[in-house]
């Protein structure tokens, strides 16, 4: 929050949504659904705050009973909790790089202006497309020289864009980004008295050289620059003296980087989040009116009203043909209401279990319908990873070239997120089964690396190099036999004791053998016959 002056109050999120004309036709259709993903993700007080929107006023509510409606109204937060489980899951195991030269891993712990490490640029990157279904990242340099850096603009911050055939290629060729601009604060002025304004940057190919062009708001708040007037700054980024042949900017998606809008997956549990909140509000509106009995007494006709007091120590009397009673409230109206929350929180589940990953089997369902299931709920979370590695792989590509790697070598570095949710927790008899057949010399050492790894046996920072020392030194395994019968060249210490003990026997029979010819040659020599032939 903030202000304009201090008198009006300012919401950047207001002018996000308060879109001009000249803006995309999609972002426009797509408005309405970003709201209510933002919305239902900050919370309860953020649904509230909106609740024009998402619980209106019903008929038959004064504005005091429609405010004690709101207050006891609960908004449980699903969408947040997905979202969170599902980033929590790419981010299992953290993005592995490979091939990128020792002098910018440093670099990576400080990718952005404001100092923020790749992991967490790309966790928020992933939570943003998981959120909204879009993000974009641009690749830039500080005007007065230094090292690239990454900026990152949210799905409403990208107005407009332009692909166009450059040569045998469609190519982007103009994106128009929003930025809500700080204005300078004076001396002695307070958080409240910060002034916003909307700056535009836009993107663009002139002439086959990369431009961008600074446009500023000359008004407070939500009133946007015409990017089609005159440009107040013109910014031409370089390389070793060259103009840019490319706009380094990629729009990540939920199943590609194309520039289409994709519809969110969280879209559907936000909405069922809002329904969940209003059966919720009915229930406890409901229960407020019908949770505690009414006391009732009749009376003689023209009598006047008399004073009760309740409690366990009082008795009431009542006279001839009088009567008291307690009225409650008994039916099946608030059951239908609580029915109707398990069964959408049965609906969320399933649709948060179909992202995550989780399910259970029923009883009527095969083997066949359980596993299709598991295969098309792990597809989301796989097309999300695969967007952000072509995505990140093309990023670190640039931001490499503009610090002095060659082309070719930048070209070789690749990124890789996380997909071990497409393998179930390994258990002792799998493991079992890798070891056996790496020692019958079906498996690889390499391929057993990669299982361990995404099993999570192996920690990321132990790369398959290191490995192999690990395992061809005894000095890594203290008081393990079977680390030195392997040195040895035995399979492990029993087959050795195995192996010793035979040729132990063997030895004997041999010993037992000599010397029994030895006696029958001896016998045989004092008895003056030939010995034996054996």
């Amino acid at each position: 929050m903030a202000t304009a002056s201090s008198k009006k109050q300012i919401n950047i999120q207001d002018i996000l949504s308060s879109y001009p004309s000249w803006v995309h036709p999609s972002v426009h259709y797509h408005a309405p659904d970003w709201s209510l993903l933002r919305d239902t993700y900050q919370g309860e007080r953020q649904v509230k705050d909106n609740s024009v929107i998402y619980l209106p006023q019903p008929s038959g509510l004064d504005d005091a009973d429609y405010a004690m409606y709101l207050e006891n109204a609960t908004y449980y937060n699903m969408t947040n909790r997905t979202v969170g489980a599902l980033v929590g899951t790419i981010f299992r195991r953290n993005p592995v790089v490979s091939n990128l030269p020792k002098n910018l891993t440093k670099k990576l712990k400080k990718i952005t202006l404001k100092n923020q490490s790749f992991r967490s640029f790309a966790r928020r990157t992933a939570k943003e497309v998981v959120h909204m279904g879009r993000y974009g990242v641009l690749v830039d340099m500080p005007t007065n020289g230094g090292d690239p850096y990454l900026t990152g603009y949210i799905t409403e911050a990208i107005l407009d864009w332009t692909y166009e055939m450059v040569g045998d290629r469609e190519v982007l060729t103009e994106a128009v980004l929003m930025e809500a601009n700080l204005n300078k604060v004076e001396p002695g002025d307070t958080i409240q008295a910060r002034r916003y304004s909307v700056r535009l940057r836009v993107l663009r190919l002139i002439d086959g050289a990369y431009e961008q062009h600074i446009y500023e708001s000359k008004a407070e708040g939500a009133t946007y620059p015409d990017p089609r007037g005159q440009a107040d700054q013109v910014i031409r980024p370089t390389h070793r003296g060259k103009a840019l042949s490319y706009i380094p900017f990629v729009i990540f998606g939920t199943e590609s980087n194309e520039p289409d809008i994709e519809r969110s997956s969280m879209l559907d549990i936000a909405q069922m989040n809002i329904s969940h909140f209003r059966s919720y509000a009915h229930l406890e509106h409901g229960r407020y009116y019908t949770g505690l009995p009414v006391f009732w007494v009749s009376k003689a006709t023209g009598e006047g009203q008399g004073e009760y007091t309740i409690g366990a120590s009082t008795v009431w009397e009542v006279g001839p043909g009088e009567k008291a009673g307690l009225m409650e409230f008994n039916g099946q109206g608030l059951k239908f209401l609580e029915s109707a929350i398990s069964t959408k929180e049965a609906h969320i589940s399933t649709l948060g279990g179909r992202l995550i990953g989780v399910t259970t089997a029923s009883v009527s369902e095969s083997d066949n319908q359980v596993s299709m299931k598991d295969r098309n709920e792990q597809a989301l979370l796989l097309n999300i990873s695969i967007a952000l590695d072509e995505g990140f792989t093309q990023i670190l590509e640039w931001w490499a070239i503009w610090q002095d790697v060659n082309i070719a070598k930048a070209s070789e570095i690749t990124i890789e997120f996380n997909k071990d949710f497409m393998l179930k927790e390994a258990a002792a008899r799998e493991f079992r089964a890798v070891q056996q057949m790496y020692n019958d010399g079906i498996l690889p050492i390499e391929v057993v690396y990669d299982y361990l790894k995404r099993a999570e046996v192996i920690p990321d920072w132990l790369e398959i190099e290191e490995f192999k020392k690990l395992l061809e030194s005894s000095a890594s395994f203290p008081n393990n036999p079977d680390v030195d019968a392997n040195q040895r060249g035995m399979p492990d210490r029993k087959t050795e004791i195995e192996l010793e003990e035979t040729e132990k026997d063997r030895k004997s029979q041999e010993q037992i053998a000599e010397s029994q010819a030895a006696l029958e040659l001896k016998q045989a020599r004092s008895g003056n016959q030939p010995p034996a032939e054996e």
